[in-house]
């Protein structure tokens, strides 16, 4: 069944129609202010936490800049450490850098003997003579020429790398560390 009415009738003005369009002309606008709201409070508060990521990554990037500076403090005071402990280690052997190119070196002194390592012996005739202490005979002859002692002195002392030594010197890095297994290996045999 099919009506047909006008739509005139049908959609006609009543009275609560201007009630009606002031009721969705306020929900309207009440809808369009929360929502100005609601975005206005959101643009504050993401302001605010651009400021706060801002201020996160200084703080990150100065933290990351005292790391370092803490990485690097601890390296170099492992540096210094090290080259402490060997100059401590080669304090002794300082008098062995500086002799001429040769020097004898015994070994260790007896109590029998005097500072030449001599000791006096009574003869039964009642003479008496100078003889050659034992702890004498055991005398090791060590060469140092000049080189070997500059570079003794530039590698230990001054605690300068190969290749630093190598371009003062004016030789390569590989004599630099063949110099400097021998020097070790004179030092060592000096030791025994």
């Amino acid at each position: 069944m099919y009506y047909d009415y006008d739509e005139e009738e049908f959609y006609s003005d009543s009275k609560y129609q201007e009630q009606v369009e002031n009721f969705e002309e306020a929900i309207k606008a009440s809808v369009k202010s929360e929502i100005l709201d609601e975005m206005n409070r959101l643009r504050t508060e993401n302001e605010k936490l651009q400021g706060i990521k801002d201020h996160f990554d200084e703080v990150k990037r100065d933290y990351e800049k005292k790391k370092a500076e803490c990485d690097r403090a601890v390296r170099n005071a492992e540096h210094n450490a090290k080259r402490m402990r060997i100059a401590e280690l080669m304090k002794d052997h300082k008098v062995v850098k500086w002799k001429i190119t040769w020097t004898l070196v015994y070994g260790q002194k007896c109590d029998k003997c005097d500072s030449d390592r001599n000791v006096e012996i009574k003869l039964p005739s009642g003479r008496v003579v100078n003889d050659s202490c034992e702890c004498k005979t055991d005398s090791k002859r060590y060469y140092y020429p000049k080189r070997d002692r500059e570079f003794v002195n530039l590698r230990f002392y001054e605690g300068k790398t190969q290749m630093e030594v190598a371009q003062e010197i004016g030789i390569s890095q590989a004599q630099v560390s063949r110099l400097e297994k021998n020097a070790l290996r004179v030092m060592r045999n000096y030791l025994r």
